[in-house]
């Protein structure tokens, strides 16, 4: 029986309402351009992470930061990326303190991979596993995650609004009360199993499109455990539906986007809207492949 390594994440779980657009990306490969805001994000993410693990105390150090950053993601605008950088800095103490490891490497960028289950289903055994990455873990009478964003064009208070709706945080808390030994591998001092109630999760919110950039915190997002139950139907469901597009092999999946404005922004919109099996595929052709695998991403 061909055994097939199920990848879920916060972004397959996402990818998982529209059964072309997983398809295209879980599990043929495709790659999407990314665009100077993304590559931007995933620069101020390393910047913060750097800036926490390291802690540079000289202005050289930070300056040096800032250009080995800019050179990793092919950046030119230098000025923005070290006014984003001090911004952080000066922004990081309103965080939760961070918790540490017994080596006191900071829980920063934290990576997991978890085997939530096997499924047997179609002749085919699924390995599922849930994978991720935490931005950052805190501890203060309670475990607190953060996941950083950047972003342009709005207030961070309507930003933070809009965030809260989506699924990241959640997705992330519930991994946390789920399996809190297997990520928080040296768990000291804290709870054996983890409440609910004790987890909290929240945004820190970077405006890269202002003169002067500042660090918003958004309020946390606090649970219980009826509500990391309704998660886990949610993921469940997401398995389900993400296996039964696993099944249709070659076969191209059906478009049921192009009803939401989620399509305006979808890579793969232009080859939907051809109506034209043939056309499609030579429009999805263009992309790049690779194997889906979240932990790569930075």
């Amino acid at each position: 029986m061909q055994t097939i390594k199920l990848l879920v994440d916060n972004s397959a779980i996402s990818e998982a309402a529209c059964d072309r657009a997983y398809q295209l990306t879980c599990i043929q490969g495709l790659r999407k351009v990314p665009d100077a805001t993304l590559i931007l994000g995933s620069a101020f993410h390393r910047i913060a992470q750097r800036t926490i693990n390291e802690d540079p105390k000289t202005q050289e150090a930070k300056l040096q930061l800032v250009q080995e950053v800019c050179y990793e993601y092919n950046l030119s605008d230098f000025d923005k990326m070290l006014r984003l950088s001090m911004a952080f800095a000066a922004g990081r103490s309103r965080l939760p303190p961070i918790l540490r490891r017994t080596d006191l490497r900071p829980y920063t960028e934290t990576k997991f991979d978890v085997l939530y289950k096997t499924v047997e289903r179609y002749g085919l055994l699924f390995e599922v596993h849930l994978v991720g990455t935490i931005d950052y873990i805190g501890y203060k009478d309670s475990i607190q995650l953060v996941d950083y964003k950047s972003f342009a064009g709005k207030t961070p208070s309507d930003k933070a609004k809009e965030y809260a709706m989506k699924f990241q945080l959640s997705f992330y808390a519930w991994m946390l009360y789920r399996y809190s030994r297997e990520i928080i591998h040296d768990l000291i001092n804290l709870h054996a199993e983890c409440d609910a109630a004790l987890i909290q999760a929240r945004y820190a919110i970077m405006p890269h499109n202002l003169p002067m950039p500042s660090l918003y915190i958004g309020n946390p997002q606090q649970f219980n455990k009826p509500y990391f139950e309704e998660v886990q139907s949610i993921v469940d469901n997401a398995i389900e539906e993400m296996i039964a597009i696993h099944n249709l092999g070659d076969k191209l999946a059906v478009r049921n986007g192009m009803t939401n404005d989620k399509c305006k922004y979808c890579a793969y919109t232009n080859g939907c809207l051809s109506r034209n099996e043939s056309r499609e595929l030579e429009f999805f052709n263009t992309f790049e492949r690779s194997p889906y695998d979240p932990l790569s991403f930075n």
